[in-house]
């Protein structure tokens, strides 16, 4: 699948996710934690819901390298360098993903707990 490709159906994807989040008054990633969570019917919409809001992260995830490839080959064009002293793998570059998601859960629920999130 090319990057083209890719973009086109995560913005496919996010006006079906945002149409459903204005239905139901949920953003997609707190109805799809309850809705994994079995706290959340079994009606079409939230499976639709669900299947388009998978589908996304799927498309995401293929997004993430075929940007990073691009974005090497816009720099080599420029004079830039084809590559970066030290290029970071698809791993490494998943772990700091994780990681500020981690940590934005972290301070997110520290916040909550003190009162400092209402």
């Amino acid at each position: 699948m090319k990057r083209a490709d890719v973009i086109r159906d995560i913005h496919g994807l996010e006006l079906e996710l945002a149409a459903l989040e204005d239905q139901y008054g949920l953003r997609s990633p707190d109805f799809y934690h309850c809705y994994r969570a079995g706290e959340q019917e079994q009606t079409r919409d939230f499976i639709r819901w669900s299947g388009y809001y998978e589908a996304k992260l799927e498309r995401e995830a293929r997004y993430r390298p075929l940007a990073y490839e691009h974005l090497r080959e816009l720099r080599r064009q420029s004079g830039l360098g084809a590559v970066l002293k030290h290029e970071l793998s698809e791993a490494t570059i998943a772990r700091i993903w994780r990681g500020r998601r981690e940590d934005f859960v972290a301070k997110s629920a520290k916040h909550a707990k003190s009162g400092l999130g209402r």
